[in-house]
């Protein structure tokens, strides 16, 4: 019998879960549209995607694989749930390599939740998988056992 060899690779997930809160209350998308400039609005995302980074890394976020995010808006004045940007939270998100795209494929759900409350903040859940790789050699030539 000949020599076989070959790389065989396991992959297995871990569901996760991560919360991040932020201090600041989320973008609305009338905030964002309502007659601002282009320009304007180019450099609220970049500041908001920032804030998403720093945090990210400030509150030791993992990476996903996939995920299902909701963002929670709590504020004195509670914004309409479909007024809440979380385009600006996901790219933030996809920037620091959380979540590796925005897509159907990596994002399965959002879920925009608004409350009232007594501080600003804008928490935001990550829930998906994390998948584990383990590559393992296979060889025949000692006894055709794993090694």
């Amino acid at each position: 019998m000949g020599k076989i060899s070959s790389d065989i690779s396991a992959v297995s997930f871990t569901k996760m879960k991560s919360t991040l809160t932020l201090t600041d209350k989320v973008p609305s998308w009338n905030q964002m549209y309502a007659g601002m400039h282009w320009s304007k609005r180019r450099t609220k995302a970049i500041d908001w995607h920032n804030i998403i980074i720093a945090e990210c890394i400030k509150q030791k976020i993992p990476k996903f694989e996939s995920a299902d995010i909701t963002v929670i808006s709590t504020s004195k004045r509670p914004l309409d749930p479909d007024n809440i940007c979380a385009k600006i939270i996901i790219d933030g998100l996809t920037l620091m390599k959380i979540i590796p795209d925005d897509s159907p494929k990596y994002v399965h759900s959002v879920l925009l939740i608004s409350k009232k409350g007594k501080e600003e903040t804008t928490e935001i859940i990550i829930e998906g998988a994390k998948a584990k790789v383990k590559r393992i050699k296979y060889s025949n030539e000692e006894d055709g056992k794993f090694i």
